[in-house]
């Protein structure tokens, strides 16, 4: 079973089988089987697992014999397995949005899957995320719940429900009696909130036809954009899947639209981060970015807020303080725009959305349970 160890760049081991999947040439296929003969894949972690249908593919043809293709070749069926089953569903709730006039883009995996890695096959995804305009988030919502999907979060009972998760969230993930997952966006990006920041997405959007269905998706520096920012921060999860879909995106469209990309993130304020993530990709697989693009990132003044922001996406957030080293840069974001006055008056509501709380005088005893459970889990953690 595979280990959900948390992180954010990848680790020694985690680089060589992305550079052994990803860069061409004998060289880097002759260290993957070493690397393959030297795991056991019972105990792979998380993260790496799912680079393993890759894998597959650069192996399948030119080391036929290798005793653990048989496995990696049974972890590609599975993923085929299990993307077979989301992609009707998308393109359902694709057509039941479409019906209603609602414009809707995939966006992440499922996007990458049609416009990039033209195989089912290759991309595990966990659900398909789409993305509809901010204005009609609420008529897309009320549209897939009355087709059968339903909300996941146990604060949609909640009155206020859908006016908070508008404020405060870019999305809300959804269930479909099948077991899928689906999550309705009605921003491109959680860093990113309110109702016009995403108005040039769907303009530029493009429909793309894969096995014998058209699928909407961004404009690939759109997706670049997302790729950086989604595989930024540390997760349980190590988030380095952004890597490999990011080279592929790159090599899929050599005509990328860099200044797009730039406009973008200098628009949502977030050049610290797009730097971060473009500088480290170019320094694992070179002459992957323009360099032109690097150095218009670095020219870019960083904010203090954006700064501290970056450097709390760094830490764990299963330590101590968890996610609450988030929380003020989210809120600020979340709040941009309103006066201080505003500000300082939502602080309680957020903090109970946060904490998943109905009212604010139950923030207190709130505060104290996950403390608790923080100092509990951490008196339990096995040593290394």
């Amino acid at each position: 079973m595979a280990r959900y160890n948390g992180g954010r760049l990848p680790t020694h081991d985690q680089q060589l089988i992305l550079q052994a999947t990803l860069t061409p040439g004998a060289s880097p296929r002759q260290a993957a089987i070493a690397w393959l003969s030297s795991v056991d894949l019972n105990q792979l972690d998380g993260a790496s697992s799912l680079l393993l249908p890759l894998l597959h593919q650069r192996l399948a043809a030119d080391s036929p014999d290798l005793p653990l293709l048989p496995i990696l070749r049974g972890i590609r069926k599975r993923t085929w397995y299990r993307n077979r089953m989301l992609f009707p569903l998308a393109a359902q709730a694709i057509a039941t949005l479409q019906q209603a006039a609602i414009p809707c883009l995939l966006l992440k995996g499922a996007a990458l899957t049609v416009s990039t890695y033209r195989d089912i096959s290759l991309r595990p995804m966990m659900d398909v995320d789409i993305l509809v305009p901010w204005a009609q988030g609420p008529a897309a919502l009320q549209l897939l719940l009355a087709a059968g999907w339903t909300l996941e979060d146990p604060r949609s009972t909640r009155p206020d429900y859908l006016t908070l998760a508008r404020q405060f969230q870019h999305a809300v993930g959804l269930r479909h009696p099948s077991g899928q997952g689906l999550d309705l966006h009605w921003n491109m990006l959680s860093f990113n909130l309110g109702p016009a920041i995403d108005d040039s997405i769907f303009p530029a959007a493009r429909t793309i036809d894969f096995e014998g269905t058209p699928y909407p998706v961004p404009d690939p520096a759109d997706l670049l954009l997302h790729l950086c920012v989604h595989g930024f921060a540390w997760d349980r999860l190590a988030p380095i899947r952004w890597i490999p879909d990011s080279v592929l995106l790159l090599r899929a469209h050599p005509d990328l639209d860099w200044a797009r990309l730039l406009a973008a993130a200098r628009a949502r304020n977030i050049t610290t981060i797009v730097l971060a993530t473009l500088d480290y990709l170019e320094s694992l697989f070179p002459a992957t970015v323009p360099p032109h693009v690097l150095t218009h990132l670095r020219a870019q003044p960083a904010a203090l807020f954006a700064r501290l922001e970056y450097r709390q996406l760094l830490h764990p957030t299963d330590r101590l303080l968890g996610t609450m080293r988030r929380a003020p840069a989210k809120f600020l974001r979340s709040t941009a725009g309103l006066n201080p006055l505003r500000r300082a008056l939502l602080v309680p509501t957020y903090l109970s959305w946060l904490w998943e709380v109905d009212r604010p005088t139950q923030l207190p005893a709130a505060f104290y349970r996950r403390l608790l459970r923080k100092l509990r889990s951490r008196t339990h953690r096995p040593a290394l």
